[in-house]
């Protein structure tokens, strides 16, 4: 919503924005919210009363994305699941680079 002296009053939350780009889409839509709900529906995840910065979707984005790109850290599968454009700045890794530290 926009006032009318300019100020933009949006809602929204960060988990519920991150998303994983062409791997996602090859999962379908709302793959991973399903699969959220019936492990909560099943009594394998515990349902949080608060809302909290990592939901279960966004934590299984990241060890989705940490999985298939060896090597990854959690702050580097956030920047690239949430942002692809930020992705090419991160530093080019090849075989020989070894794995990262921190």
């Amino acid at each position: 919503m926009v006032r009318r002296d300019g100020r933009v009053l949006a809602d929204g939350w960060l988990p519920d924005f991150v998303r994983l780009g062409e791997l996602e889409r090859h999962l379908g839509d709302g793959a991973i919210e399903a699969a959220t709900a019936a492990a909560l529906e099943a009594g394998r995840l515990k349902r949080r009363e608060r809302r909290r910065i990592m939901s279960y979707p966004l934590v299984i984005r990241l060890m989705l994305a940490m999985a298939l790109l060896a090597g990854m850290t959690v702050c580097a599968a956030a920047v690239s699941g949430s942002h692809p454009c930020l992705a090419s700045t991160l530093p080019a890794r090849g075989p020989a680079a070894g794995p990262r530290s921190g």
